[in-house]
């Protein structure tokens, strides 16, 4: 970067945060900068003065929680028509009924045929989990 390139909107965020020069907008707008600059404010609190904080919020989402409603032969394996399990964000619903089957490996027949719902509607087994969503298990059933 020469003498004569303009600041990057980094640049222009620590001017304005440490009370610099007053920053060129050749390269980003004023929304752009203010943006940057909320940022680096935020992590300047986050992390210097409230590392504990921090790193409670990084915890807070790295999980999700989510019921699992039991159907079939899976309340039959568990003996209970309900779960509470906690999964990684950007876990897949499928990865539901793969922890269920580590945990009553007699499941495994039912896991290709199995459907999925979330929240009362029937999704795709690469469906993400949201944190608070209510699973269901529907293995096929037989009766009349």
């Amino acid at each position: 970067m020469g003498d004569s390139d303009p600041p990057l909107i980094a640049d222009h965020a620590h001017q304005r945060f440490s009370g610099g020069l007053k920053p060129t907008y050749s390269f980003a707008s004023r929304t752009q900068i203010h943006a940057e600059f909320w940022l680096l404010t935020c992590e300047f609190f986050l992390v210097k003065l409230l590392p504990g904080a921090a790193k409670a919020f990084c915890m807070s989402k790295s999980a999700i929680t989510v019921t699992v409603k039991l159907f079939a032969a899976y309340q039959e394996a568990f003996q209970l028509s309900e779960l509470v399990l906690e999964f990684p964000y950007g876990t897949p619903v499928k990865a539901v009924c793969d922890r269920l089957i580590a945990k009553h490996p007699e499941l495994s027949q039912w896991r290709d045929i199995t459907r999925f719902g979330i929240n009362l509607i029937f999704v795709e087994p690469d469906t993400l989990l949201q944190d608070g969503d209510e699973v269901v298990l529907i293995p096929p059933v037989s009766g009349g």
